[in-house]
């Protein structure tokens, strides 16, 4: 400590200097002041890294969604043809004609399936809550409680 800070005891210690009760609540007003804008400043920023996260999960489903609308444009034309060709099936290179759309098509509604899959299942697992600000304001909350033992 500093000698000015304080008084020399006997024993060559120094001791705080006596604060007045204004000055003592003047620091702390001024110390909360200072922890809730950065409370503040923590939770903008982990808002913002998980909206991030969010938008880009979000680009996911959305391009999933195309792919499978995709996917089932062209489930639809081959269930068309192989009902037409069942139809009036009559020589093999029919069944090749709906059959190459068919399978295209379930290949095509199955990616688009599993990108949506991803995009859900990656923003459950996010969240929207503020984790560290909360731990933190936890943590404030218990810390004038262990001061004061």
């Amino acid at each position: 400590m500093d000698k000015q800070a304080g008084k020399e005891t006997q024993s060559g210690a120094y001791r705080p200097a006596e604060r007045s009760t204004g000055s003592l609540l003047s620091d702390l007003t001024r110390q909360i002041a200072t922890l809730f804008r950065q409370e503040v400043s923590l939770a903008r920023h982990e808002m913002a890294e998980k909206a991030s996260k969010a938008a880009k999960n979000s680009a996911y489903i959305g391009a999933g969604a195309a792919v499978a609308y995709m996917g089932v444009g062209l489930l639809l034309l081959a269930a068309t043809a192989g009902l037409f060709l069942g139809i009036w099936a009559v020589a093999g290179w029919m069944v090749s004609l709906w059959l190459s759309p068919l399978i295209v098509g379930a290949v095509v509604a199955i990616i688009g399936w599993a990108m949506i899959a991803k995009g859900k299942r990656t923003l459950k697992q996010e969240g929207f809550v503020p984790h560290e600000t909360v731990d933190s304001l936890k943590e404030n909350k218990r810390w004038p409680r262990t001061q004061a033992g």
